[in-house]
């Protein structure tokens, strides 16, 4: 066996143990997504996403389309680490109008390398809001561990499950 030969045998072996041991992370394959309203406030949850570690913070795109609301989650990756992690993301839609909506969630899957969309149905009462419809704060992502999913939805207090990944996001970089 030629030496060629042999070091693309070990990048496809080192390539296969990567991605092998991508699925033992805990959220693999694990993503729920889930809507909170209150008032005219609907806050949208996504627990055990599987992101890099190294996330500029994450963007949404919001757009409503009468009785629908597309949202589309994207990982933002100024300086990417080499590896992935568990995060627990929320987003908030302010002063929506008064209605029953389906809203349709989507983000980019590593799971299964392709983008996917679940679905919801909510239903905003109402309390004489002006449907501006705004959208308000994003959650600071962090890698969590399998027994950090908050089980209550977003305070102004930092979550004691969420690592700060300062030091070690430099030593990647």
């Amino acid at each position: 066996m030629s030496i060629r030969s042999l070091v693309c045998l070990g990048l496809v072996l080192l390539f296969s143990a990567a991605t092998a041991s991508a699925q033992y992370v805990w959220c693999y394959d694990a993503d729920e997504i889930y809507a909170e309203v209150e008032g005219s406030t609907v806050t949208v949850f996504h627990d055990a996403a599987l992101y890099n570690c190294c996330p500029d913070p994450f963007a949404y795109t919001v757009i409503c389309e009468g009785d629908t609301i597309l949202i589309e989650e994207i990982e933002v990756l100024t300086e990417p680490c080499y590896c992935v992690c568990c995060h627990n993301l929320w987003m908030m839609l302010e002063d929506v109008a008064a209605g029953d909506y389906l809203l349709q969630f989507s983000w980019y899957d590593y799971e299964g390398f392709e983008y996917v969309q679940r679905e919801l149905e909510i239903h905003v009462p109402d309390i004489g809001q002006g449907g501006l419809f705004a959208e308000g704060p994003v959650a600071v992502p962090g890698c969590v561990e399998s027994s950090g999913v908050p089980d209550t939805g977003p305070t102004d207090e930092p979550d004691s499950s969420i690592v700060s990944w300062g030091t070690i996001k430099l030593l990647y970089r």
